[in-house]
């Protein structure tokens, strides 16, 4: 899983080119680990002391997920206000007028010690993504957006880099509080009530 999720951070074609280099450097001989951190950072040309660290001196363990995603419709306004925010008369049609606002709160965790950059998905009804980068660092991370329409789901590491995580099934929420559902458990949850059904309508025919 480390590799892979390695492989995932670099890429398929220089992961391919750091392997081949370190296994023609070191064939019949006895490399050490530090001998293969070596090759992939001349490689990689960067630094991934980070990476190596967590994975393979460390029983830190790797788990990001969507703690909250919410949207909320921002209350229209009672009135016109001026530039020095004293509130004048609005007439009902340019009340009327307003467009719809909901303000998206999504707050994203992590819930163990490892720390990896994690990329962050917002997709709203309309279709729209917005992604943001976190680095990680910090126990948790929220972030607001205001638009006219509401968000749908949120997802962090939605490319799945982070195969080293040890709970995918809190990567992803929806906005909607009421469903109470990640999107892996409504996944789980739909094949379970079909296999459900399918057995009550099986024990209904063998009555």
């Amino acid at each position: 899983m480390i590799l892979w999720t390695l492989e995932r951070w670099l890429g398929e074609e220089l992961m391919l080119e750091a392997m081949s280099t370190y296994f023609q450097r070191y064939q019949f001989k006895h490399p050490t680990t530090r001998d293969f951190i070596e090759t992939i950072n001349e490689v990689a040309q960067q630094d991934l002391g980070w990476f190596f660290e967590q994975t393979f001196f460390s029983s830190e363990l790797v788990d990001y997920g969507i703690e909250s995603a919410t949207s909320v419709k921002i209350p229209d306004p009672k009135g016109v206000f001026d530039e020095d925010q004293q509130e004048s008369a609005g007439s009902k049609e340019e009340e009327g007028e307003a467009e719809e606002r909901y303000l998206t709160e999504v707050v994203v965790k992590r819930f163990e010690g490892a720390r990896f950059p994690v990329e962050v998905l917002m997709v709203f009804e309309d279709g729209e993504e917005i992604r943001r980068q976190w680095d990680g660092q910090d126990r948790w991370r929220r972030y607001r957006v205001e638009k006219p329409v509401r968000l749908k789901y949120a997802v962090v590491d939605p490319e799945r880099k982070l195969l080293l995580d040890i709970d995918p099934t809190n990567n992803s929420r929806y906005a909607k509080e009421e469903e109470g559902f990640s999107l892996a458990t409504r996944k789980w949850a739909s094949k379970w009530l079909f296999w459900l059904q399918n057995l009550l309508e099986m024990f209904a025919f063998i009555a």
